[in-house]
């Protein structure tokens, strides 16, 4: 072989698109394409292929029909490759990340439209969470609709979440509870500020953070440390607090709050959360709530008074004369909707009327 003739050969080599026998390097061709309709090529993703830490000396990626091939020359006979694929519409079915010690090997990239695959994981996140789920699974499935989240921010992935917190706490001990994964604290302290945000309705949004308010209220000792330094009830409140300033006319969320402030018997501050309800609904006319409200303001005041352990203390304490007097000021407003004696339980708010009459004319 004459000089000229091995210049032509060398050249060949070093250019040609494919890896020369006796070579270290890797060619790597394939196509991306939609799972869902493998005739889909997607030729317009962002696509990197690296092989041992280096990008391809060459690289080629075709639009219509999403064939790529990737030459890379002197690697070692092992080459470690990853190929990653990103895209506003779809996203990477698995990762792709191996070693090789050959040198021409056929890689697919699969991808699928991110709302389906959100769906998928919606499906399979539901699956771990039914049927009384354990902590564990209950982790998972928060994990997997973390991801859901991402890809497809639906309204009904966002309240699922706020589900699995609901479930996390619990498939705990009652008794003893642990604190909260950081994961799920930050899902409810950042909630507001988060994209997924603007896709829920006003309804959504309140419905959110009731959940949120409810879920954090379920454990008996709300005293206990849900993260670092707040404890459940802090959380509860805060949650609940976010539902009255987007709805402030629904009692859902005024009644989650106080219940939970009188688990642990801070009564004034329930009692002040339901006079609060009233102050905002002038007048209020759903029955039911007036009732409920009434009789729970009245136990509580009972509680936070001491009157039953000793009448005179609460004649003798001003702060407790003022709250009796309130809670008169709202039975005398509302009286018509007790004051049938054929209806049970009304005799239990004509018997407090008659009660915070005589307690604020001191009888």
């Amino acid at each position: 072989m004459d000089h000229a003739t091995k210049f032509a050969f060398l050249a060949f080599t070093l250019l040609s698109p494919s890896i020369a026998f006796g070579a270290t390097g890797l060619e790597i061709y394939g196509r991306v394409y939609d799972t869902d309709n493998r005739q889909n090529g997607i030729g317009d993703a962002d696509l990197v292929v690296n092989v041992s830490g280096r990008l391809p000396n060459r690289f080629s990626y075709d639009e219509a029909t999403g064939k790529f091939k990737a030459i890379a020359f002197h690697r070692g006979t092992e080459k470690s490759v990853t190929i990653t694929a990103t895209h506003r519409r779809y996203v990477q079915m698995e990762p792709i990340n191996y070693k090789t010690h050959l040198t021409k090997e056929k890689r697919n990239v699969r991808m699928k439209d991110k709302g389906a695959k959100a769906e998928m994981i919606y499906v399979e996140a539901r699956k771990l969470s039914t049927n009384r789920p354990s902590t564990a699974q209950v982790l998972v499935a928060f994990d997997l609709m973390q991801e859901a989240i991402i890809l497809a921010p639906k309204s009904r992935y966002v309240l699922f979440q706020a589900d699995n917190i609901r479930r996390y706490i619990a498939s705990r001990s009652p008794d003893h509870v642990a604190k909260l994964p950081f994961e799920m604290i930050n899902f409810a302290r950042s909630a507001s500020q988060e994209d997924f945000f603007s896709v829920l309705t006003s309804k959504q949004k309140y419905d959110l953070f009731l959940k949120l308010g409810h879920g954090f209220a379920q454990p008996r000792d709300l005293s206990a440390i849900a993260d670092d330094h707040r404890p459940y009830l802090d959380l509860a409140v805060e949650a609940y607090d976010a539902a009255i300033a987007i709805q402030p006319k629904v009692a859902t969320a005024y009644q989650g709050k106080y219940l939970a402030q009188s688990k642990v018997l801070a009564y004034f501050d329930a009692i002040d959360t339901i006079t609060k309800f009233f102050d905002r609904h002038e007048p209020v006319r759903s029955e039911l709530t007036i009732k409920g409200f009434l009789v729970d303001w009245i136990d509580y005041l009972k509680l936070a008074t001491g009157y039953d352990r000793d009448p005179s203390t609460v004649r003798n304490t001003r702060k407790y004369l003022e709250a009796w007097e309130e809670v008169q000021t709202r039975l005398d407003q509302y009286e018509r909707y007790f004051r049938s004696t054929k209806i049970r339980g009304n005799k239990n708010l004509q018997d407090a009327r008659k009660l915070a009459r005589a307690i604020v004319q001191g009888q």
